[in-house]
């Protein structure tokens, strides 16, 4: 059984989800939501993202971790802001001393739930029966996760060497 979390970065929230996968499919263990508040000064909310996701790598003990790549919007500093978010979750990986840490882009997580191109609300659908959920996770950022997730586990890396599952 390998667990892997996956994480859809933002510095305002940022959503998490677990999901075990037994080699057939993967099942759903919790998700949720990072928040931080735009009181803080922007370093301070990195190190609460970063404390944060490492608390949920000791609850969870995964076997991976898999974050999703951050891409260039139209907003410069938002896509400064969420990369730095990006970097804090790396940071708390290889704090944790996790092995795999893997990155994905989004057409890669859409791919791996749709096995092709979608738009985000039939993305959360798909994981959502993927699941065996009874409705899509709120907020979309946790489903967001949880396709991230589901990403990891069809690529988790063995001694070394991806493998798609």
């Amino acid at each position: 059984m390998t667990r892997v979390i996956g994480i859809d970065p933002g510095y305002g929230r940022l959503g998490w989800g677990v999901v075990d996968d037994n080699g057939d499919f993967p099942v759903f263990v919790h998700c949720g939501v990072i928040e931080t508040p735009s009181s803080l000064p922007f370093s301070q909310r990195l190190k609460g993202i970063k404390a944060a996701v490492l608390k949920l790598l000791q609850d969870f003990h995964p076997d991976c971790v898999a974050v999703e790549k951050p891409v260039h919007g139209p907003n410069v500093t938002n896509s400064v802001e969420v990369g730095a978010a990006f970097g804090a979750v790396l940071l708390a990986g290889e704090e944790y001393a996790l092995a795999f840490i893997r990155t994905y882009w989004p057409s890669e997580v859409k791919a791996a739930v749709l096995k092709g191109n979608a738009k985000k609300k039939e993305v959360q659908v798909q994981v959502a029966l993927l699941l065996s959920l009874p409705k899509i996770p709120r907020p979309d950022d946790a489903a967001d996760a949880l396709a991230v997730a589901i990403c990891g586990a069809n690529r988790y890396v063995v001694d070394g060497l991806e493998q798609v599952l």
